[in-house]
């Protein structure tokens, strides 16, 4: 006889972190799951982060694309500003879908270490400027960055890492 979905134990959403991630990302174990322990809930979430991030990823292009052909970024410095949000968000948002949890600081640490990698890729590029001040403006663009991380994190701390 075939086994119903909430009788395998192979859709059973794992209850708790191991010790050693809990000490690590400073969390309590989390054994009564709100949505009653299965790893289709958990799957759902991931989804939903996961089309959230690809959803900000073509938004994001498409603001890109269209700056570039109107030549927004060399016209007003400000553009550039709101991209770089919405590409920390975009980051911080595939983070979120990947980990159970995670401190504020690493999520925020991880997206500027990228921002940071991108910035250099511009540098070595040589990606043209019409800024003098580079190092003001990669400092903006790095903060804005973490700020969208920020946001990210807010967001799931409000809904996807409740305790």
């Amino acid at each position: 006889m075939a086994e119903s979905f909430l009788e395998s134990d192979k859709y059973r959403y794992r209850t708790h972190l191991t010790q050693e991630s809990c000490t690590y990302f400073g969390v309590a174990p989390r054994t009564n799951p709100p949505h009653g322990g299965l790893v289709r809930y958990d799957a759902l979430m991931r989804l939903r982060w996961l089309s959230a991030a690809f959803i900000t990823a073509i938004v994001m292009a498409l603001l890109n694309q269209y700056a570039i052909s109107h030549t927004l970024y060399w016209r007003y410095a400000w553009v550039d500003t709101p991209i770089h949000f919405l590409g920390g968000l975009c980051i911080a948002l595939v983070v979120i879908a990947l980990f159970d949890r995670m401190r504020p600081l690493l999520l925020v640490a991880v997206v500027a270490a990228i921002a940071l990698g991108w910035e250099v890729f511009e540098a070595v590029v040589g990606v043209p400027r019409e800024n003098q001040n580079y190092f003001f403006d990669t400092s903006v663009d790095i903060f804005m960055d973490a700020l969208g991380a920020l946001t990210a994190y807010v967001i799931a701390r409000a809904s996807r890492w409740r305790l």
